[in-house]
């Protein structure tokens, strides 16, 4: 049936329904048919869409009538269309053929224009690289890099209020919360680029996203400092936000903590996302919080997702990024947009668009202490899982990828490394980042955080974020504000030793007695409560508060030179975990010479590890110091034999926190008499730092306990345990690393707070010399107490340098002439191959003489041979150290390196007691093109 007719219909000016007369609508008639109308002349007037049969009488169509009311006229309804295009059927009889002819024709005029503009549309998107030329481009990156690692780290600024990190890398003092990267505006550094570039599995992102007004600079957002309001249980993983401080330390528990030493992981997240009419958001270098104001010339807007799709942080509502809409662009503007390689655009062989984004993101950090689990190189399966832990349960890190919003997960790992199989992409996969696995968690698919599964998260490092307590040495280290005056919160508070401020007795204190004035340690106020005036809001470049950078880049061995010069220059910040001091008094539960350290329900055992320091005091007032070989819960094993236990009184442990800093750190020497400091209640229950040993009697310099990188220091002293403190400035020798005269040790009891370096290498197994011979060139000598020798002589000796005297080099280097590597021949080992050989009957490592002037302070100076290796697809500077020691006559050295894993003892030729051995500092970056 070509047309439906039968009866008549009445319609009304206006209306888009029609009452029929002698008419059977249901059955004959349905959505999408043709409604011709005529008149009373039988003239064609209305030509409309059924969109509906309500009844045998009644249907509606679209458009509406707009002619004069009709009655009883006659119509015809086309059932009839082509299969295709929906074009009406025509028979010869049909009533209005002309209008439905020419209807089709305007459907069919329509479907061309359409046509055209499809394969405009086309025509256009191949100005982006189709999918087999991006995978040409994607394999050359990765060859050539190596690694997913930064190609250039950009430029840096460095003022009073922006102080570099390492080159590209900057704190930004006068902006709450935040860090900087790359420059172009009073820049500095040696970067080849302002901006820094970053390769991320074959994808390289340029990072100019107008961060701080400056297009060069990439702005990365932290989330506000700990306040004391969240608790975290290491043995179940809850977190707890509490509606204040007060509540959330009278909720603590054995395991369940306040959060106020928190470390926080920034990174960079790369995700595929396809470029549709629905989600048509096209971001400038595919960065999608970028704050750029044009796109190849075009005007950007903010983007229009939810929030939560920019964010930095959870909760970040201010990071929503500029973008195009790309079905809005002309097409012109299309193919200039597509054409730029920066903005990472891929035309797949579906035909479908798809653009590579970037989003940074900080993860706030759970629970107190440092974060593990981080590193994309980690050889065990369990340790490579993107998470974090600090204690013995883990949070996964999740990704986000092209979701709206992210989801807080426990216990899976939800990204890893390319040694794991249930990866979303395994072939495209290459060292340096994590990819997202193929797993489905609290009904989010993982699979699909990035189209073909590409998601990958690479770690840019930790921050040790302060809080926003009061400071105090021993309550609150990393706190910031001073505490309320005693007589209420009426000024900009007092700081921890003052008599005026409310005495504080415990770490709650610190955080419900905080001035909520100028003094509360921001940078708004401007009044910190820290000895070093350190801000909560504030990312410092070192140290407490500061960044323990792991961006890598690549390092060709041409210039491995470079680094050996820049790690004896000071440039190499390192890493190391502060230490805490606590003092025990009791009797310890041996007598005469014993290794057994044990104070019946003390529990004291239950915080060191193996090598941590600890002194004994006996009443006689004699120390003893050495370190703890095995644990108890009262106490441990001692490595050397302690004589006169029944003398002891107290015992003093210096034990490793899990608080990493980098770079220059604020230090914390103890002075005075272990009774008295004990019954401090300012110390009572320790302090971040260490106590100096020396308690001679009568005036006298004393040695600090680690080098003191600058001449002023602060010190606050008390002879009532507390119950007054006096401040005073200190002026440190710089050159045998001492107090002022210091007497009455027995009386006063004196905080030192200075500024000390992180260790820069750690003592480890050899690994093969990465270039055999040809990288084993030269010794080099230090017998200097210059900034960058004392960092590398306390590193590896635990010695300060103290010769002043300039007539000698600064850093005297002589070449090897004999060397000695192990090689296939002697061994079946192969993962010994290439290592500097032990055995003296395979050859000697020897070097020409080192005429080194005798030290006008101290006896000893360190020789370092050193080379580069590589662990885990990593680069690293490998140091091979002999201590020399002058006995007033000569060195005693026989002009030959000694080869070991770790720290040894030995003698020299003057049969006196040295160390020796093998350090690492590293990595340092990727070898180019390895992968």
């Amino acid at each position: 049936m070509a047309q439906y007719n039968q009866g008549t219909l009445a319609i009304s000016s206006g209306a888009s329904t029609a009452t029929g007369s002698g008419t059977n609508f249901l059955g004959n008639v349905e959505y999408g048919d043709y409604l011709l109308v005529f008149n009373q002349f039988g003239q064609s007037v209305h030509v409309a869409t059924v969109t509906a049969a309500t009844s045998n009488t009644q249907l509606t169509f679209s458009p509406a009538y707009q002619g004069s009311d009709l009655a009883g006229v006659s119509y015809a309804i086309t059932t009839d269309f082509t299969a295709l295009k929906n074009l009406a059927l025509l028979n010869d009889t049909d009533l209005g053929a002309a209008a439905l002819f020419n209807r089709n024709m305007l459907a069919m005029e329509q479907a061309l224009i359409d046509q055209d503009a499809v394969l405009a549309q086309e025509a256009v998107k191949h100005a982006a690289p189709s999918s087999v030329e991006f995978a040409v481009r994607r394999q050359a990156n990765r060859e050539r890099y190596g690694a997913s690692r930064f190609v250039h780290l950009g430029k840096h600024r460095d003022d009073s209020t922006h102080v570099p990190i390492k080159e590209g890398l900057y704190s930004v003092l006068d902006d709450p919360n935040v860090l900087g990267m790359g420059r172009s505006v009073t820049a500095t550094g040696d970067s080849e680029t302002d901006y820094a570039v970053l390769h991320v599995s074959g994808i390289l992102f340029n990072l100019s996203a107008n961060g701080f007004g400056d297009p060069a600079a990439f702005k990365l957002k932290f989330s506000d400092a700990p306040d004391g309001t969240v608790t975290y249980d290491s043995a179940t993983g809850a977190v707890v936000q509490h509606a204040d401080a007060a509540t959330a330390f009278a909720a603590e528990t054995t395991t369940n903590k306040v959060v106020t030493k928190r470390y926080d992981v920034p990174l960079f997240e790369v995700f595929k996302r396809e470029v549709t009419i629905a989600s048509d958001e096209v971001y400038p270098n595919g960065l999608i919080q970028s704050q750029a104001t044009t796109m190849n010339g075009i005007a950007t807007a903010n983007g229009t997702r939810p929030a939560s799709y920019y964010a930095a942080f959870e909760g970040d509502t201010g990071s929503v990024g500029k973008c195009l809409n790309y079905y809005s662009l002309s097409e012109a503007q299309q193919a200039v947009v597509l054409a730029d390689p920066w903005n990472n655009f891929e035309l797949g062989s579906d035909g479908k668009l798809y653009q590579w984004c970037l989003r940074q993101f900080t993860v706030d950090g759970v629970g107190n202490g440092e974060l593990r689990f981080l590193s994309s190189t980690a050889s065990n399966a369990q340790n490579s899982l993107l998470r974090q832990a600090t204690g013995s349960i883990t949070k996964p890190i999740a990704p986000q990828g092209d979701f709206d919003d992210r989801l807080d997960h426990s216990s899976i790992g939800l990204y890893n490394t390319n040694n794991r199989t249930d990866l979303t992409v395994v072939d495209e996969f290459d060292n340096g980042v994590f990819a997202t696995r193929n797993i489905v968690r609290d009904g989010r698919d993982y699979s699909k955080a990035g189209v073909d599964g590409e998601c990958y998260a690479l770690v840019l490092g930790q921050v040790s974020r302060l809080n926003q307590g009061v400071y105090h040495p021993s309550f609150n280290s990393l706190g910031c504000g001073r505490v309320r005056n005693l007589s209420g919160d009426v000024d900009n508070g007092r700081l921890w030793y003052d008599s005026a401020g409310f005495n504080m007795t415990n770490a709650a204190q610190c955080f419900t007695e905080v001035t909520e004035n100028n003094g509360k340690g921001n940078i708004s106020g401007n009044l910190s409560g820290r000895p070093d005036g350190k801000f909560y809001d504030a990312i410092y470049a070192n140290g407490q508060g500061g960044v323990i950078d792991m961006r890598l880049g690549g390092k060709s061995l041409s210039r491995f030179g470079d680094d050996k010069a820049a790690l004896l220059a000071g440039d190499f910040l390192g890493q190391e975990y502060l230490v805490k001091t606590e003092i025990f008094a009791g009797s310890l539960t041996a007598t005469g010479s014993s290794k057994n350290i044990y104070i019946t329900g003390s529990g004291m055992g239950l915080l060191p590890t193996v090598g941590d320091m600890f002194h004994v005091y006996r009443s006689d007032g004699s120390v003893q110091t050495s370190t703890v070989s095995s644990t108890g819960v009262d106490g441990w094993i001692s490595t050397d034999t302690i004589t006169n236990t029944e003398l002891v009184t107290h015992v003093i442990l210096t034990y490793t926190t899990d608080l990493p800093v980098s770079g220059e750190f604020t230090m914390i020497d103890v002075m005075g008499d272990p009774a008295n400091i004990k019954n401090t209640s300012d110390l009572t229950n320790g302090w971040i730092g260490a106590w100096i040993r020396d308690l001679t009697a009568g005036s006298l310099p004393r040695s600090l306990t680690r080098k003191a990188l600058y001449s002023n220091a602060i010190s606050q002293y008390t002879n009532d345990n507390g119950a007054n403190w006096t401040n005073s400035s200190y002026s440190i020798d710089p050159i045998k690393n001492e107090t002022p005269n210091a007497s009455q040790l027995d009386v006063y009891t004196t905080v030192i707070t200075y500024t000390a370096h992180a260790k820069v290498t750690t003592p480890v197994n050899r690994l093969p010399v990465l270039g055999g011979y040809d990288s084993i060139k030269d010794v080099t000598a230090i017998n200097w107490k210059g900034y960058g020798n004392n960092i590398l002589f306390e590193s590896i000796l635990g010695m300060i340098n103290k010769n002043s005297d300039p007539s000698g080099e600064i850093y005297p280097t002589v070449k090897m002439i004999q060397s000695a590597l192990i090689d296939r021949n002697l061994t079946v080992t192969e993962a010994d191959w290439g290592k500097l050989d032990t055995n003296v009957d395979h050859g000697i490592q020897k070097h020409e003489p080192l005429n080194l002037i005798q030290p006008n302070n101290g006896n000893s100076a360190l020789k370092v041979m050193m080379y580069p290796v590589v662990e885990n697809g990593q680069l690293f500077i490998e140091i091979i150290y002999k201590q020399m020691v002058h006995n007033g006559t000569s060195w005693g050295d026989n002009n030959q390196m000694l080869i070991a894993d770790g720290d040894n003892l030995g003698t020299d030729l003057n049969a006196i007691s040295i160390s020796y051995g093998t350090h690492r500092i590293g990595p340092i970056g990727w070898p180019e093109g390895a992968a």
